[in-house]
């Protein structure tokens, strides 16, 4: 082959990950998650957690450290959930966030006090993702298209509202299954590699189950 030829051979070059319009959004997701379990260390330390009372696995939270807790929060979605799949509760709430019954829930993770800016800060990451890109909002926040939908159509007036009425929605993902949190956060601090990614790996699965069940909820 000659010299020209070798010149203009093209060769192959993987697309940049900086291209990936969603990779701002996922340093977001980060801050979230870490932000959520930095205030679940706090609640287990000072024994608010009315959730975390009721599991055997408090003292694994109490004893987190801080390089664990930044491992554990880069799973890439949020770890909150406010009702995402309820298409019917959202469609309410968004109609009249004042009149809509106050949400009442049994054992938060959190405090009213702080699970009331903690879901504040959430709903504005939601909203502002479901206006930028419905996709991208149903794949980082496990929400179902007619969540989306309700979530981006809100006035800021009115995302101001849900917050302080309805905070008791708010959950951390997988809170009746403890087991799963407690194999995620040994890993981050054992700093198992391997476990960590088989962690990432099943919160993935069970969240695209969550997804799948959203969209066959739609068709029918």
């Amino acid at each position: 082959m000659s010299k020209s030829k070798r010149k203009t051979r093209i060769v192959y070059q993987p697309p940049s990950p900086f291209l990936w319009k969603g990779r701002d959004s996922l340093e977001l997701v980060y801050q979230l998650n870490e932000r959520a379990l930095t205030l679940l260390v706090e609640a287990a330390r000072s024994g608010t957690s009315e959730w975390l009372s009721e599991t055997a696995y408090r003292a694994l939270w109490s004893e987190l450290t801080t390089e664990a807790l930044q491992t554990a929060a880069r799973i890439p979605f949020v770890i909150l959930d406010a009702r995402f799949t309820d298409d019917e509760w959202w469609r309410e709430a968004a109609v009249s966030p004042q009149e809509f019954p106050l949400t009442v829930s049994g054992a938060p993770g959190w405090p009213g006090d702080v699970a009331q800016q903690l879901m504040s800060e959430t709903l504005v990451f939601a909203w502002h993702t479901a206006k930028w890109d419905r996709r991208l909002a149903r794949g980082l926040l496990g929400m179902s298209p007619g969540v989306v939908g309700s979530i981006a159509r809100l006035t800021p007036r009115e995302l101001g509202l849900i917050p302080s009425r309805h905070w008791a929605a708010l959950r951390l993902r997988w809170e009746d299954e403890p087991g799963i949190w407690a194999r995620l956060l040994t890993a981050a601090q054992e700093s198992d590699e391997e476990a960590l990614a088989e962690c990432h790996l099943h919160a993935q699965l069970l969240l695209s189950r969550i997804a799948r069940s959203s969209r066959l909820k739609c068709v029918t």
